[in-house]
């Protein structure tokens, strides 16, 4: 008997509040079920989404997220995708230093995504910022 691949999901999360980073985590968390990744791969996507989703709040007060899951013949992928309106990364290569910060935080959340996703694809400009990070584990 083989087994189906689960349906791909797509998920949008408005970001309005500080508590919608809640919904997010909650959003990418049952895609990771879906997909059936482990507990680790699991916690990796959820970091990956509360960072890029905090970071929205903070810098730009607003924004959304978007989940999209790709079931593939011998690995899955998590796409997270967080647009918002604001001011923009003046420097990304800067953003993606370790202890860079632009608020007083200690720098860790866009180098811990950096290296958590197989991919990270920052555009920015002032008034439109797209992140979007490339989750992927190979499937045993």
């Amino acid at each position: 008997m083989t087994a189906h691949a689960p349906p791909p999901i797509e998920a949008a999360v408005p970001l309005a509040r500080r508590e919608d980073i809640l919904t997010a985590r909650k959003t990418v968390r049952a895609a990771a079920r879906a997909l059936r990744l482990g507990a680790v791969d699991e916690a990796r996507v959820v970091t990956i989404v509360s960072e890029l989703a905090k970071n929205a709040c903070v810098h730009a007060g607003a924004g959304e997220v978007r989940v999209g899951t790709r079931h593939l013949v011998d690995r899955d992928q998590i796409l997270i995708e967080v647009e918002d309106a604001g001011p923009g990364f003046s420097d990304v290569s800067a953003a993606l230093a370790v202890g860079f910060s632009t608020n007083g935080g200690q720098g860790l959340g866009l180098p811990a995504v950096n290296r958590l996703a197989k991919s990270l694809t920052i555009d920015t400009r002032p008034g439109k910022t797209l992140v979007a990070a490339l989750f992927e584990t190979d499937r045993a």
